[in-house]
């Protein structure tokens, strides 16, 4: 008797989540046009950063095309969806692939996923790099006699993922690509390599040989700023919600995700869930505050959950810097300083924890500029080139106490210590100058 009744109150609680759930879907008409994966129907922007890329990857009239385009910018910016639309406009007179790089752990991971999106089998490991890229250069000329074209682009998307592979060498696999480039011409053939990352590619390590023969164009997509964001967001509004949104709404998302990262996707995931949490109500400006905690400590958590210690402790770095100097932005070098502080004192403890080399801690901080926890910022350092800066996207006290709750206590504590020290020398000084100690 028990079991039945049991049976009948999970039904007629799922029936309350279903009403639920229903009053909460009542706001969406069609919430696909808040989500961020896809194409999306309808691009607005980057006309500028649309026009460069057709620039160098256009057959001119003597058939010339550009061997090496580098396409950069953080997360969220455009880069893989204007590199795919511009490719997709050109293809009467070029063909091409596009590969995210995503997925592979090695350099010979990289070449097996050019493979498979070229439609052809995988080169086992034993067969070598070689074997891969010259089954990577029969499948191009094939494709091409096929569609009786002479030019084809190769969109490899996440590129800085060759530069995890420590095992191998990066510089290498560029190499070969560049050298692909060359034998096709020889066969009358015109191959050009787009790279798509979230950093400049000067900012890793490549070979002399492989930079001069790069000769490569660089396009930079700058972060999403209001303006931007807010037309975005009034069109993908229209199509997904049941009634009409009010532009105070539109606005403080748009000014929210323009001021943080100019990220786009968070943009419309701060979007979608502001609808999520009003319930069936008419979406207010209070529900886009709700919902961007609910985003910053999703997000964090999420990051966190899969983060490595070294992942953790460059953020934990970062957010030490921002509470002690009360500076937003903070160079490569200060954070990795930082990072080595925190690791030593930890090493102390338990002699197995090391510090990782600056390259290593540089591509990690790559990696968490991907999940959308930090964003990155060049400034130009005059004659010493360009520097790179990082910025935490959330709140620093919600990334430290995330982080380690009590480590966290200990250093505010110890800043309103100093501070207080300050303070009491502050007003000692001024003490002493009046009665004319000090000059």
């Amino acid at each position: 008797m028990s079991n039945v009744l049991q049976v009948e109150l999970t039904k007629g609680k799922i029936k309350q989540l279903v009403k639920h759930l229903n009053t909460k879907r009542s706001t969406f008409t069609d919430k696909r046009f808040l989500e961020s994966l896809g194409q999306p129907v309808k691009t607005i922007g980057r006309q500028e950063e649309a026009e460069k890329i057709l620039e160098t990857i256009y057959p001119s009239k003597d058939g010339y095309m550009v061997s090496f385009v580098s396409v950069y910018g953080s997360s969220g910016t455009g880069k893989s969806t204007i590199t795919r639309l511009v490719c997709d406009g050109i293809t009467d007179r070029v063909s091409y692939s596009f590969v995210n790089l995503r997925k592979a752990k090695t350099i010979f991971g990289c070449a097996n996923l050019i493979l498979n999106e070229l439609d052809c089998k995988s080169v086992k490991s034993s067969e070598g790099i070689n074997t891969a890229i010259d089954s990577i250069e029969k499948q191009i000329v094939e494709i091409l006699e096929r569609d009786k074209k002479h030019h084809f682009v190769l969109v490899l998307d996440e590129f800085d993922e060759i530069f995890s592979d420590v095992r191998s060498h990066p510089s290498d696999f560029v190499y070969k690509l560049l050298h692909l480039v060359e034998r096709l011409r020889t066969k009358g053939f015109w191959f050009c390599v787009i790279a798509i990352s979230n950093t400049d590619l000067s900012d890793y390590t490549l070979d002399d040989r492989v930079k001069s023969r790069m000769d490569r164009h660089e396009i930079f997509f700058k972060p999403y700023t209001k303006k931007d964001l807010l037309p975005i967001l009034e069109e993908r509004a229209q199509k997904a919600f049941a009634g009409p949104v009010r532009k105070e709404v539109l606005e403080r998302c748009a000014q929210l995700s323009g001021a943080e990262s100019g990220d786009c996707r968070r943009a419309l995931q701060l979007l979608r869930i502001t609808g999520e949490l009003a319930k069936g109500q008419k979406l207010d400006v209070k529900h886009v505050s709700e919902a961007t905690k609910t985003l910053d400590k999703d997000n964090l958590d999420e990051t966190l959950k899969t983060a490595t210690f070294h992942q953790k402790s460059l953020l934990a770095a970062l957010a030490k810097l921002v509470l002690f100097t009360e500076r937003e932005e903070h160079s490569t070098r200060e954070i990795f300083d930082e990072y080595r502080n925190l690791v030593v004192s930890i090493t102390v403890k338990d002699k197995d924890i090391h510090p990782l080399e600056y390259r290593r801690a540089f591509d990690l901080m790559c990696l968490l500029e991907t999940n959308g926890i930090i964003f990155s910022k060049h400034r130009s350092n005059g004659r010493y080139g360009n520097k790179k800066f990082y910025q935490l996207t959330l709140h620093h006290d919600l990334v430290g106490y995330t982080i380690d709750k009590d480590w966290w206590f200990s250093l505010q504590d110890r800043k309103a210590s100093d501070e207080r020290i300050l303070a009491q020398a502050n007003k000692a000084i001024k003490k002493r100058k009046k009665m004319g100690y000090l000059r």
